[in-house]
């Protein structure tokens, strides 16, 4: 309730955003629960499997979900709740631009392949480069 009353930009909650996702992958990385990692997975699929944009947010947003939620750590679990109507705003902002151009081969290509990356560093157990996946993602949308 305090950050929905707070008012705060989207944008200004970014960093915040990114910093539960990393350390979600560290420990993700270091004690995940492999029936979300699976989750994570399924999610990556849909996003390769599927040409209609809704299906790819939904699947972009059940990754990142499965994600906080495989750390295993109630505390990134519940600041990432209370983070939600963020995360939403900002799925809905990304999709919003992905409307105003085509959703590309490339355009998914790279979703797909930035998602893979942060699944693959979890599943191998290297909390480092899932950090890193999860930095090269994140940058990847400030660019596009």
């Amino acid at each position: 309730m305090a950050i929905a009353s707070s008012h705060l930009p989207v944008s200004a909650l970014e960093s915040v955003r990114i910093a539960l996702e990393r350390q979600a992958g560290r420990e993700a990385a270091t004690s995940s629960d492999p029936v979300l990692v699976a989750y994570m997975q399924r999610a990556i699929n849909t996003m390769a499997s599927t040409d209609v944009r809704a299906d790819v947010m939904d699947a972009d947003l059940a990754f990142h979900q499965s994600l906080l939620r495989a750390a295993g750590n109630p505390a990134l679990s519940f600041f990432a709740e209370a983070l939600s109507d963020v995360f939403a705003q900002d799925l809905a902002y990304r999709s919003a631009r992905l409307n105003s151009t085509r959703l590309t081969d490339s355009v998914q290509t790279l979703l797909v392949e930035h998602h893979q990356r942060i699944h693959d560093a979890i599943v191998a157990g290297d909390p480092s480069a899932a950090m890193q996946a999860i930095d090269d993602h994140f940058d990847a949308l400030r660019i596009s």
